[in-house]
């Protein structure tokens, strides 16, 4: 529809008035509730963050979620629940983009910490270990996160914001005085004052011979005056931009010295961290994998199983049921819920976790309350 095309432009033009004001864009929040319990790694780490930051309501909830029995009171819940999810996996999401093995590296020139790991495994294995983990470490060590998070989004935000206008002024500067950026910049990097001037002096006049009559017009007016108008250009150039240069650069290195300060304690205390590490040493792939909450469902027994497995093992080991007395009836029954017992429970043991504690009560609560006469 055209309506449709309008709106949609309307939409794209008002964001983009938004970036050019400086208000920051809303963060996509797609994350729904089913996503998260439907998928095998998330819904693990779902289940680590109530088990480590949740109380015994929150078990509840995920119980009657996961048996249907929802009420009505649960929505707003469950919607909390995925907000502060969503809001973990965007911010890990944005420190496993930052964190690349050239970060790794100029942190560890800063970090002691950091550099014996970066000796021990290289950048690359210390960018991968904190990828694999960060979503872990959010959800199992929020206040840890925290710190993590907030680090690399300052070093982000300043590198986004006054680092980019600088870059930007450089670039303008450039522009304006006839010479290439890269050409000033490299020129720029020379600490000693003679050394940086008289380069500086070098990149004007290599700049004229590209400008045809007109340079060398310049380079006739600069031989006639004693270099003086190459001087002038270059005084022009040096201005402060060292400084700013200089000082610009030295607050990014802060950044990073705090980053590193903050992933040198975390990997320190953090065993999840540290087992990654081990395995990139010796070259071993992670053996455990995540389970989920459908992983344990495939495996729990419910009261329909119980009876479907009631019919399989009457008709295999004992057809002739029905003619057997009352009281070898309740022995053979007895029997049987006491295998059914000890597999569900071994089952669950086998998975591990959060949804096997859940799925595992859920389970107590049924065999507890099994109504053994509709074995039959």
């Amino acid at each position: 529809m055209a309506l449709e095309t309008y709106k949609t432009e309307q939409n794209r033009l008002e964001k983009e008035e938004a970036k050019k004001a400086g208000i920051p864009e809303e963060p996509e929040d797609t994350l729904t509730i089913k996503e998260i319990i439907n998928s095998k790694e998330q819904s693990s780490l779902l289940g680590d963050m109530i088990e480590h930051d949740g109380d015994d309501t929150d078990k509840e909830l995920m119980s009657r979620l996961v048996s249907g029995k929802m009420e009505a009171t649960d929505i707003d819940r469950l919607e909390k629940f995925r907000g502060k999810f969503s809001e973990k996996t965007r911010d890990a999401e944005t420190i496993k983009e930052e964190m690349t093995p050239e970060l790794a590296q100029e942190i560890a020139r800063q970090n002691p910490e950091i550099q014996k790991i970066v000796k021990l495994v290289g950048p690359e294995g210390v960018v991968r270990a904190v990828q694999e983990n960060i979503m872990k470490i959010a959800v199992t060590d929020p206040e840890k996160f925290k710190k993590i998070s907030k680090s690399v989004e300052t070093m982000k935000s300043f590198r986004e914001g006054d680092l980019k206008k600088l870059d930007d002024s450089v670039n303008e500067f450039c522009k304006k005085h006839g010479v290439n950026a890269d050409e000033y910049m490299k020129v720029m990097a020379i600490n000693k004052f003679e050394d940086r001037q008289k380069a500086l002096s070098d990149l004007v006049k290599s700049q004229w011979s590209g400008q045809g009559g007109w340079g060398a017009m310049k380079k006739s007016l600069n031989w006639l005056s004693g270099d003086l108008f190459s001087t002038i250009r270059t005084t022009t150039l040096e201005g402060n931009k060292k400084r700013e240069i200089n000082d610009a650069l030295e607050t990014l290195d802060k950044h990073k010295k705090k980053l590193g300060s903050v992933l040198g304690a975390s990997i320190k205390g953090n065993k999840d961290l540290l087992e990654a590490l081990s395995r990139e040493i010796v070259g071993t792939p992670k053996k455990k994998e995540s389970v989920g909450m459908s992983d344990v469902k495939k495996v729990a027994t419910d009261a329909e199983g119980i009876k479907k497995n009631w019919d399989i093992i009457k008709k295999k080991e004992r057809p002739n049921c029905k003619s057997m007395t009352p009281a070898d009836q309740d022995i053979f029954r007895n029997h049987f819920m006491k295998e059914q017992e000890s597999y569900a429970k071994k089952k669950l043991a086998e998975q591990g976790g959060f949804w096997a504690a859940i799925f595992g009560a859920l389970f107590d609560t049924m065999f507890a309350g099994f109504d053994k006469k509709s074995l039959n």
